[in-house]
């Protein structure tokens, strides 16, 4: 059976995404939503600066909606639950790496639910973190557990190749300090996904959760980075830190670690307690016994970026699943565990 899929926005996790869908005899590309004005009306191809593939883009919702397909790889970079909505409820089921980790922590609940039923469809969160990292692999190490105390997931991303409209329109980087200190709807959209996928996971491992808690900190700039779109003295290091606790004490705690150039001017609330033999992910989960993991995602020559390869291709990993699975959510708990499907093309 082959799957006809809708790639929602066309940035670099996407581009990759249609690599994959492109080389997979069991995927047909048949659609694809732009965000910018000057993607509309053109052929994929252009976007990917390639061969032309047949599929033109579309610059609107309602013409998106229109189309058939199986499946939305919506790649929005932060959370978008009415367009989701609308997308389940004309009966296509939706992978996104950015929304809908532990949507039972949100008000849109119902509405997601509703939506699902409506549409026959399936709903599923998933990426490289949250999506595996922070939860999917503590997850799986439990199970060599007879009891679990406590979990410690530990992110350290160096992102200075990432897409630069991402980290400082989105992330926010190249900002002062104290602006995003005191931006409230900025903190609940870095910081949601991953209070979910905390949740989930300590849920998932039968703590009963009595609160859920963040806290920033911020690093300056010592130097002009990215071309100068962040300069000295603005933030160029964010940790978030969640906690998750059960009975006053922390059962789930993830310290994520993101920066743009090693050498950084920590902030006053800023504790930077990095291990640096960490990579990029260190879990340890504490309990009997004592587990430990540490894994990275790393580019090889002539591959794209590690990081939105692995995010894209935990998505469409799982279109097989998601297409197939009973109408509803699914987390990373719930979800079966996808595999690369591994053609021979994919580069």
């Amino acid at each position: 059976m082959s799957y006809r899929v809708i790639q929602w926005y066309t940035g670099s996790i996407a581009r990759e995404q249609i690599r994959m869908i492109q080389s997979n005899p069991e995927l047909e590309l048949v659609g694809a939503v732009v965000h910018h004005e000057a993607k509309a009306g053109i052929d994929v191809g252009d976007i990917m600066k390639g061969e032309a593939t047949g599929v033109t883009t579309v610059g609107n919702i309602r013409d998106g909606l229109a189309i058939n397909a199986d499946v939305v790889l919506y790649n929005a970079p932060f959370e978008r639950y009415d367009e989701i909505i609308r997308i389940l409820e004309t009966g296509k089921n939706v992978i996104t790496p950015s929304a809908a980790f532990f949507p039972w922590s949100r008000p849109e609940l119902s509405e997601i639910e509703t939506a699902c039923e409506k549409g026959g469809v399936t709903l599923l969160g998933t990426g490289v973190n949250p999506g595996f990292a922070g939860d999917v692999l503590p997850l799986v190490a439990s199970s060599l557990c007879a009891r679990v105390d406590r979990v410690h997931i530990q992110e350290v991303g160096e992102l200075s190749g990432w897409d630069p409209f991402m980290l400082t329109e989105v992330m926010k980087f190249g900002r002062e300090v104290k602006e995003l200190e005191d931006d409230a709807s900025y903190f609940d959209l870095m910081s949601n996904s991953f209070q979910q996928s905390c949740r989930m996971l300590a849920e998932a491992l039968n703590f009963e959760v009595d609160n859920v808690s963040t806290r920033p900190g911020f690093a300056r700039a010592k130097r002009d980075l990215l071309d100068g779109r962040v300069k000295r003295g603005t933030v160029a290091g964010i940790h978030l830190q969640v906690v998750v606790t059960s009975k006053g004490s922390p059962v789930v705690t993830e310290d994520l670690y993101w920066k743009l150039d090693d050498d950084l001017a920590l902030s006053q609330n800023a504790a930077w307690d990095l291990d640096p033999d960490a990579g990029e992910w260190q879990i340890t989960i504490e309990g009997n016994p004592i587990v430990k993991l540490g894994a990275q995602v790393s580019r090889a020559k002539g591959q794209g970026g590690a990081g939105q390869v692995a995010t894209g291709a935990r998505m469409v990993n799982s279109i097989k699943d998601v297409c197939e699975a009973a109408p509803g959510i699914l987390t990373a708990a719930t979800a079966p565990m996808p595999r690369c499907w591994n053609f021979p093309t994919v580069a």
